[in-house]
């Protein structure tokens, strides 16, 4: 099977490292005492070594480390509560990457997922450019290989065909009315007697934003609105004005609306509503049948490793590109 150069390949790449889908189903979890020390958890037998889990866990810290400006593993004190939650919500997040990889590895196993020559060439190269990336302190640190970094994007291109494997059948086609965002001016009240009055004021030729600063209960007059934003009569009667043309009261169940067309239709928010709309699309179809097949597998951890793995860190190791590495490998034309 061949890892296509497509939308579905990229939104997989988000669905694995950024969504990290919790694994609520992952329910057998054994808190292990005899694992190796270079084991950090298994899957159904399938092993997570520590080596692997610090090359994702230090290309974590080293992205939050670059977006804050600071160290996490430097701060103490009562002054770094913050920088505490925010070193667990990234050890968390690392944990959920690594076990997303690996179950859907193991799914698309079970499914008889192959992958092409043209994915493994694609891996090569992709493991030999990260493993070359890093300075003599980054490899002693990691102590990574061709050969290891290969396994790892191997594992995590298993992962992506599967979700391409899933996700086959979605409609990629999302239309302009589906995805529409339309820049409009809104006033929204809960109360009758200060909707009559809104109708009346803007009868007399009053102001549309004056209107809504004095009448609306919303804190801005002006909104970006797409399908789903406002209840659908309010949206339709919105996407039937011309630019420059407000409807009257509009009654919904949450109350009563006014809306003004600024722009019947922005194309870069449309083009942005559409990957979104997209996207949710992907995750429902794909987390359908993998949290079936997740509830069914047991999980293993070995604590202490874990534990002794988030006290490690390096002021010598600033490598970020584990991830884009990959995705620039194969994003090429």
């Amino acid at each position: 099977m061949i890892i296509k150069n497509n939308a579905r390949r990229l939104l997989a790449a988000l669905v694995i490292l950024c969504l990290c889908v919790g694994l609520g189903g992952c329910r057998r979890v054994v808190i292990s005492t005899d694992m190796t020390g270079s084991e950090l958890f298994r899957v159904n037998g399938e092993v997570c070594s520590v080596k692997e889990a610090k090359l994702y866990l230090t290309t974590l810290r080293n992205e939050y480390k670059n977006f804050y400006g600071i160290d996490l593993w430097e701060s103490t004190g009562s002054s770094a509560s913050g920088d505490a939650e925010l070193l667990e919500y990234i050890a968390d997040k690392t944990m959920y990457r690594l076990q997303n990889v690996f179950c859907m590895y193991l799914l698309a196993c079970e499914n008889e997922i192959e992958l092409s020559e043209e994915d493994l060439t694609l891996i090569n190269q992709a493991a030999t450019s990260y493993v070359s990336s890093l300075t003599e302190e980054e490899r002693d640190f990691l102590d990574v290989t061709v050969d290891d970094v290969e396994e790892y994007y191997t594992r995590f291109a298993y992962a992506q065909a599967i979700f391409e494997e899933i996700t086959g059948e979605v409609d990629l086609e999302i239309s302009d009315d589906e995805a529409r965002v339309c820049v409009a001016q809104i006033i929204y009240t809960t109360d009758a007697e200060k909707a009559q009055a809104a109708s009346k004021s803007l009868s007399s030729g009053n102001e549309f934003s004056s209107v809504a600063s004095t009448y609306s209960e919303l804190s801005s007059v002006s909104a970006n609105v797409s399908r789903g934003d406002f209840p659908d009569n309010v949206v339709e009667e919105l996407f039937s004005l011309a630019e420059g043309e407000s409807s009257g009261c509009i009654t919904a169940e949450d109350g009563y609306y006014f809306v003004k067309c600024i722009s019947r239709i922005d194309e870069e928010l449309t083009e942005l509503n559409r990957e979104e709309i997209l996207t949710e699309t992907y995750e429902e179809t794909f987390d359908d049948a993998y949290d079936d097949y997740v509830s069914g597998l047991s999980f293993t951890i070995n604590d202490s490793a874990w534990e002794e793995l988030l006290e490690l860190d390096s002021d010598d190791v600033t490598t970020t590109s584990f991830f884009s590495e990959y995705n620039a490998v194969f994003s090429e034309e």
